[in-house]
C-alpha cells in the first residue's frame, strides 16, 4: 500500500488489481476526495487481466498467484502494454520456495532462466534474488514461518 500512496502523492493515476480487495478498499476510503480520483480499483484474477497501454506497472507479491496455466497470456499482456520506456517493477516467487512443496492453491514458481527468458527486451535496472526463512499471513491470519525465495525486479522495456 505504501507504494500507491508514494505514486498518489506525485499525481500519478494508478488502476489497482486484485481479486481479494478488502485491503484496498480500506485503504482507498482513507484518501482524500482528490486522491480518490486518481485510484481504480478492479475486482479481478490476473488470468482475466485486461489492461491499456501504460508507463508503469507495479506487481507487488501478486503475480505468482496467477494460475500457471494462464501465467503466460498473463505476462504477455502485462509486456504488450507497457509502453517503450515505460518500467516494470514486482516480485516473483522462486522454484525453492516453501509453498512450492505445501502451497494447496497453485502458484507460477519461476527460476532465474525463466526470468531471463522473460524479461528479453527490457533492459534491467535492478535483479535481486533472495533465500531466507521468515514469516508470512495465512489464511486465517496467523503468522507462520517458511522458507522464501524470491526475485524482485525492475526493467525498462526498449
Amino acid at each position: 500500500m505504501d507504494e500507491i500512496f508514494f505514486f498518489l502523492q506525485y499525481g500519478w493515476k494508478i488502476v489497482a488489481i486484485d481479486q481479494s480487495l478488502d485491503a484496498i478498499k480500506s485503504y482507498y476510503n482513507t484518501l482524500s476526495l482528490e486522491k480518490q480520483k486518481y485510484l481504480t480499483i478492479q475486482d479481478m484474477r490476473f488470468e482475466s487481466l485486461e489492461l491499456f497501454p501504460v508507463e508503469f506497472i507495479h506487481a507487488a507479491y501478486s503475480l505468482y498467484f496467477c494460475t500457471p496455466d494462464k501465467f503466460s497470456f498473463m505476462w504477455e499482456t502485462i509486456c504488450s502494454n507497457i509502453k517503450k520506456g515505460g518500467l516494470f517493477s514486482g516480485n516473483f516467487i522462486g522454484n525453492k520456495d516453501d509453498w512450492r512443496k505445501r502451497s494447496l492453491t497453485p502458484k507460477k514458481f519461476v527460476t532465474y532462466e525463466e526470468l531471463y527468458e522473460m524479461f528479453i527486451g527490457f533492459d534491467l535496472k535492478y535483479f535481486c534474488e533472495q533465500e531466507f526463512d521468515g514469516p508470512f499471513l495465512d489464511k486465517e491470519c496467523k503468522i507462520r514461518e517458511k522458507h522464501w525465495h524470491t526475485f524482485d525486479i525492475i526493467a525498462r522495456k526498449h
